[in-house]
């Protein structure tokens, strides 16, 4: 498994400093679209270059989600932070100042940034909106961390050697080996549904388990833009599919173990492509502005949600 890391770790060191994110008054907590996306290659490609991002990262020696022992888990920076040098995106991963916080000042606005991988070209949502993560960068995907039986439950935070244990841990993410259900009918990434939260960003808002209802319209996964209601699915295999939301519950949980022991039912399975339909157009770009006084966000913890 790649483990957490802390602080100190092979760091690299830190770049130069941008302008930070001005802060606006305003205190919706809906995510929106106040910036332009640079556009990316199709959905599914997008998707499926995440695999081996987290194979090359994986193979990194010391590879592991940087936390702060005495800070909360999401203020410690998510698994996809850990993709950039293996998406193109080595120059934006070297700016971060990994000593601190994503949430410090420093490193604010590093996270406003959109990467292409991490977004659905069928979502106009590209940055957040209001309180308390003003115009930082969006994901549209979650790593599956598993199934969560009970309301207080979080799949994360179980050993991935649990039989309800997914691919992604809050402190360690499987490796291939280790996923005996089989790569490729193993969630290893699926789209957030209406909840969305900064890439940047530990914790619930870039791992989350499945919990019934699965495909809720408020709470549940899914993804815009496509023929029909369903999510975008990245198999730990590297394969990309849409599932649909009518698919047989039990299948489904079955997809979302590394190693539960289930059999997936092929002829239960509904799949249909991954591709967006309609391509959504953002809105223009965002102020960016010095703002030496931005403060960190405040939000609580303890549940794989990321907007409780």
């Amino acid at each position: 498994m790649v483990a957490a890391s802390t602080p100190g770790q092979e760091l690299p060191a830190p770049g130069a400093v941008e302008t930070p994110i001005q802060p606006t008054p305003e205190m919706s907590t809906t995510a929106v679209a106040p910036a332009a996306v640079v556009a990316g290659p199709p959905t599914a490609a997008a998707m499926a270059a995440m695999q081996p991002a987290i194979s090359k990262w994986h193979a990194t020696p010391g590879a592991g989600m940087r936390s702060f022992p005495d800070k909360m888990r999401l203020l410690g920076y998510s698994w996809m932070v850990e993709l950039l040098p293996h998406l193109e995106q080595q120059e934006l991963y070297n700016k971060f100042d990994f000593k601190q916080s994503w949430s410090e000042p420093v490193n604010l606005q590093h996270g406003g940034v959109s990467i292409s991988a991490f977004l659905n070209p069928g979502d106009s949502r590209t940055h957040w909106k209001g309180y308390p993560f003003e115009n930082m960068g969006l994901t549209h995907y979650v790593g599956m961390s598993g199934v969560e039986d009970r309301r207080l439950e979080v799949a994360a935070e179980l050993p991935r050697s649990d039989p309800r244990a997914g691919v992604f841990g809050y402190d360690a993410v499987a490796r291939p080996e280790e996923i005996t259900d089989g790569t490729s009918q193993t969630i290893m990434v699926i789209g957030s549904g209406n909840l969305t939260g900064p890439w940047v960003q530990g914790g619930g808002a870039t791992i989350r388990g499945a919990r019934q209802p699965y495909f809720d319209s408020i709470t549940g996964f899914g993804s815009k833009g496509l023929a029909q209601e369903g999510a975008q699915v990245l198999f730990a295999d590297g394969s990309v599919r849409a599932i649909s939301a009518d698919i047989d519950p039990k299948v489904f949980r079955a997809m979302c173990t590394i190693h539960g022991a289930e059999t997936v039912d092929q002829q239960k399975t509904v799949f249909f492509s991954p591709d967006v339909i309609k391509v959504a157009v953002p809105a223009g770009p965002a102020p960016v502005t010095d703002s030496p006084e931005m403060s960190a966000p405040t939000t609580t913890e303890g549940s794989s949600n990321p907007n409780p």
